[in-house]
């Protein structure tokens, strides 16, 4: 019984991927939140996680922000449980994108700052130049230009050390 689920989760993960590149994004999220529920019957927390990300892209694209933030936070937590920092520092940097667009400009710049902690310690140079370009944004969105162009060249030096490996 257990590999039947699993091959029905792997059936939906597929179908959501098709959709999303479809563009069809209610589709996908439907199909990606099925995933999920029955990647989680099976203790496989790790392709839960991802399961419940992709499901909040969708709902960004949708206009959903709640249900992205939401999904977004569950897939951190989860991600956290089974110790894979990069997953969950993603999940966490995704709900900064998400928060920032909510115009929660305080609660993105923690998240931001949780993220970039996350990367950090796992010296994570991709990671890094993501963040910092999020904390770029937020910071032109307070109209902060001298602390976004010291993100900018941040970003900038995480490219280089991210070209170098």
């Amino acid at each position: 019984m257990k590999m039947i689920r699993l091959k029905d989760a792997q059936r939906h993960d597929k179908k959501a991927t098709e959709l999303a590149e479809a563009k069809d994004w209610a589709g996908a999220r439907e199909e990606f939140v099925t995933a999920a529920s029955l990647y989680g019957a099976q203790e496989a927390v790790d392709l839960q996680a991802k399961m419940l990300s992709a499901a909040a892209l969708c709902d960004f694209a949708l206009g959903r922000l709640p249900e992205a933030l939401a999904s977004l936070r569950r897939s951190a937590d989860l991600m956290a449980s089974v110790k894979d920092i990069e997953g969950e520092a993603t999940a966490i940097l995704e709900s900064g994108h998400v928060l920032l667009k909510l115009g929660r400009a305080d609660e993105a710049e923690a998240a931001y700052e949780r993220a970039l902690r996350l990367f950090r310690s796992e010296d994570n140079h991709d990671g890094l130049v993501r963040v910092y370009r999020g904390l770029e944004n937020l910071f032109r969105s307070k109209c902060d230009d001298a602390k976004a162009e010291e993100m900018r060249d941040r970003c900038e030096a995480a490219r280089r050390l991210l070209a170098a490996e």
